[in-house]
């Protein structure tokens, strides 16, 4: 798992004119209590970002109302501190001042716990929509997301063709080995994000970014010694481009979501690991 992890742990995006980035890049599993979390940051020291981000199941049949995550993030500067909009103590901070987590569920799919879109949209209005408090370490300020968070149902997802959902259930079933190419619906760009990637719950399986205009990617699934290794669930994840909340004094805050589909096998028993996505895509040159 921690190999995965590593792996995923890139620089998601790279700025026009190559200026310094910031990124943070985070990986969860529901048997993982622990994060590990890697972040870099540049000379703008008051940088501020929420984020939230909804993980949707989909089948042949299509996007499904079963929902297996919800989660708020808040990234700050080392010195600063940020607070969501409920008040309520982070269930992490890592580390101190730099990132703060709080999470609905994590989990599944498990027929018989998933989240429905009232549950979800019950935690986005807690924890993520309304007035935000960012801290420098100096001063503060506040930020308002309620304009630009977007419920559950509204959020667009990516989604496979019901031919590549059946081809990825083929090859769990199978074990099957080699290179596969699965067809999405729409393509990132067409559906309003601007960055995303791809991966999966097992080690046997490459993953790798979208192309913003691709309706199409390929992965290779190798054999794996080991049936922990083996992955049973593609997750597809796609983040909007940022809204600049609040501007002034050298101090800036912006918003993003993260939207992950979630296809394929059923876990084996309640509790098995169950790889949900990657979250917290933040990487962005400062607007």
């Amino acid at each position: 798992m921690l190999a995965l992890v590593q792996s995923l742990v890139q620089s998601l995006v790279q700025s026009k004119d190559q200026s310094p980035m910031k990124h943070v890049t985070f990986l969860f599993a529901s048997t993982i209590t622990a994060t590990v979390a890697f972040v870099s940051t540049d000379a703008n020291a008051d940088f501020f970002r929420a984020i939230s981000n909804v993980v949707r199941y989909q089948t042949q049949s299509g996007l499904t109302n079963d929902y297996y995550g919800a989660r708020t993030q808040g990234i700050a500067p080392l010195a600063g501190s940020i607070s969501n909009v409920s008040g309520t103590a982070w269930d992490f901070t890592i580390p101190s001042g730099s990132f703060t987590n709080s999470v609905l569920r994590l989990g599944g799919p498990s027929a018989s716990q998933p989240l429905t879109e009232s549950e979800v949209d019950s935690f986005l209005n807690t924890h993520t929509r309304g007035l935000w408090t960012a801290n420098t370490g100096t001063s503060t300020f506040q930020f308002d997301t309620t304009s630009v968070v977007k419920s559950a149902a509204q959020r667009n997802y990516l989604t496979l063709t019901a031919s590549s959902v059946a081809l990825w259930e083929n090859i769990v079933a199978t074990n099957a080995v080699g290179t596969f190419t699965f067809e999405l619906t729409q393509s990132l760009g067409s559906l309003g994000f601007d960055m995303g990637n791809w991966g999966t719950n097992g080690s046997n399986v490459s993953w790798d970014f979208f192309d913003l205009a691709s309706t199409s990617f390929s992965l290779t699934v190798s054999a794996a010694t080991e049936p922990s290794q083996r992955a049973t669930q593609l997750f597809l994840t796609a983040s909007t481009a940022e809204s600049t909340l609040y501007s002034a004094n050298g101090n800036s805050a912006n918003y993003l979501e993260v939207s992950v589909t979630l296809v394929g096998g059923a876990v084996p028993a309640p509790g098995a690991i169950a790889l949900l996505g990657l979250a917290g895509l933040a990487g962005r040159r400062r607007r």
